[in-house]
């Protein structure tokens, strides 16, 4: 069963305009454990971002991809 947290992100990416800072959120909250394991083995940002929008997942610029990284995974506790 999906968490609440990922059922609610995937209602805010189906009624949400593509550009907004809570879809792109949303975006982050559906891949944050491919992320985090992405990051885990060793792989930076900056490649985990091009290999996501390559695939056509996000359709954000870095510095927002960062952001919502480091606001979500890699700092999850501030």
């Amino acid at each position: 069963m999906k968490s609440l947290s990922e059922r609610i992100a995937e209602y805010v990416i189906k009624n949400t305009a593509p550009g907004t800072p809570s879809a792109r959120h949303a975006v982050i909250v559906i891949n944050q454990a491919q992320i985090r394991d992405a990051l885990k083995e060793g792989n930076s940002l900056l490649k985990i971002w091009e290999t996501l929008s390559e695939e056509g997942v996000i359709n954000f610029d870095y510095q927002a991809f960062r952001r919502h990284v480091r606001k979500l995974i890699t700092e999850p506790n501030q």
